[in-house]
């Protein structure tokens, strides 16, 4: 039972250090006579 909550806890603290800090916004394109809304996320941390 030690070993189940032991490996439980890993694996939380391991997802919570796995986070990055990912931006959005909204984008407008035209696609023929329309113009669409989209949504554009991405990684601030990766150059490029």
């Amino acid at each position: 039972m030690k070993r189940i909550v032991f490996i439980c806890c890993c694996i939380l603290l391991y997802a919570f250090t796995a986070q990055g800090a990912v931006q959005g916004t909204e984008v407008q394109y035209p696609a023929g006579d329309t113009v669409l809304k989209g949504y554009l996320a991405f990684d601030d941390s990766i150059q490029g």
